[in-house]
């Protein structure tokens, strides 16, 4: 199982102030323990300009580990012109690591980013990031209810 994890607006407030960036990480390292099984892959814009090892540094040392990836970018036109670019990028990496039919979820706050009725779609509140009410209902789409 696989969260393709955007950073702008789902680990902080997409408008948020150097101090105030990262304040949902805690959100998703809860997340993160209770589900142990979960992986994670970068799909923030940040990938095309940060390092892995300094995406990685945001999480908890023993959550890092965890933190397998980053989708490709992929180039405007390329792929599947019927779905979105982010979406693309997610099912690229997939069938590249050899995972196409692995379980995943996308947490992001752009509907836009994925086809509409995208059941692996997970919209957060971009004025908020992820919160403690987002636990229990990212935990239950991870098992698959």
């Amino acid at each position: 199982m696989f969260i393709f994890l955007d950073f702008d607006g789902v680990l902080h407030p997409v408008d948020a102030r150097p101090e105030r960036r990262w304040t949902s990480m805690y959100v998703l390292a809860e997340v993160l323990y209770r589900r142990p099984h979960v992986q994670v892959v970068v799909s923030s814009s940040h990938r095309e300009f940060t390092s892995m090892e300094a995406m990685k540094s945001i999480f908890p040392a023993d959550l890092r580990d965890r933190v397998v990836g980053a989708t490709p970018m992929i180039a405007a036109g390329a792929g599947d012109l019927q779905l979105p670019g982010r979406h693309r990028e997610v099912l690229a990496w997939l069938d590249g690591n050899g995972v196409s039919e692995s379980a995943w979820i996308a947490i992001d706050d752009d509907s836009e980013r994925y086809s509409d009725g995208c059941h692996q779609f997970y919209m957060v509140d971009p004025n908020f990031g992820l919160t403690w009410a987002d636990v229990d209902g990212l935990c239950s789409r991870l098992d698959g209810t």
